[in-house]
């Protein structure tokens, strides 16, 4: 509250300065002008004085205007502190709810296949082999229908790959994923991390084709993961528009500042591993890597 008032105080005193000095400078030259005026109100002795408190008055408005200029350049540091938090919740908030949605799809898929399991063995304890060979068969092509790749043997991740592949495939853009983990992969990385680490390097790598030339055929993702020692190392090379410059939190749109700001989110997540990230603009294609600083068993 104290420098809310400082600061009204200032802006008052700009204001007046502002009207004030002009007007004085306008009183004082007409006054110059007419001798007779001048002596009726001022005596000789009053001119030093009077010219002192000019000064001061100077000096007060500038010391108000630089104040002033201070609280502006503080309150656009606070809303642009507000703004990035706000749009790094808004990020986290989306990780949080996909992370949901793959789990709640994991758990009906793997009820399915349970049910359907659970239900072919009570054929055979009953011995109905015909039907359990149809149930089973039925199950199999369900099976090879929804989950048509199978990318590592983490079911979170495998599941957000394989969305994320169907995302890509409506845009016809061709994804090659090549995925080894560590042993102890899960307990490693919390689901949130998988899925924010993730979700924002392939959602990066689909908007980056999304903006390459409609024309162009041959769109690609290309996700690579391996370990060495205790590093774990992801590597993604995905198609992009040449005129796309890389600009590093920067978008194209609006509604793409979430992607945008996934940048941040990654590297923020690299960093608590004591990793690297490395961004490589190569005019057709974007190239990412990571490297995870592992802890030793």
């Amino acid at each position: 509250m104290k420098h809310l008032n400082l600061y009204k105080i200032e802006k008052y005193i700009i204001l007046i300065c502002i009207f004030t000095i002009p007007l004085h400078g306008i009183v004082t030259n007409y006054m110059r002008h007419n001798p007779a005026l001048w002596n009726h109100f001022f005596h000789e002795y009053y001119h030093i004085f009077f010219y002192d408190y000019m000064s001061l008055a100077m000096i007060i408005a500038f010391g108000s205007f630089i104040g002033l200029v201070f609280h502006i350049c503080k309150n656009a540091r606070k809303t642009a502190d507000f703004k990035n938090a706000k749009i790094t919740h808004q990020a986290m908030q989306k990780q949080q709810d996909e992370l949901e949605n793959l789990k709640d799809m994991i758990m009906e898929k793997q009820a399915y296949i349970d049910q359907h399991l659970d239900l072919a063995m009570e054929l055979g304890k009953n011995a109905q082999y015909e039907e359990m060979a149809v149930l089973i068969s039925s199950l199999t092509s369900h099976v090879k229908r929804n989950y048509p790749d199978s990318f590592c043997k983490n079911a979170l991740l495998n599941t957000l790959l394989q969305e994320k592949k169907i995302v890509a495939d409506q845009a016809k853009i061709h994804c090659q994923f090549h995925i080894i983990l560590p042993e102890h992969f899960d307990s490693y990385f919390s689901d949130l991390t998988i899925t924010s680490l993730f979700s924002n390097l392939l959602d990066n790598a689909i908007e980056a084709c999304r903006l390459c030339d409609p024309a162009q055929q041959d769109l690609f993702i290309s996700l690579a993961t391996d370990y060495q020692a205790n590093m774990f190392i992801v590597h993604m090379q995905n198609s992009k528009n040449p005129k796309e410059i890389f600009a590093h939190h920067t978008t194209k749109k609006e509604s793409r500042v979430l992607h945008g700001h996934g940048l941040t989110i990654i590297e923020d997540i690299v960093s608590q591993y004591h990793g690297t990230c490395k961004w490589l603009d190569e005019e057709n294609s974007f190239s990412s890597q990571l490297l995870f600083q592992l802890p030793n068993d």
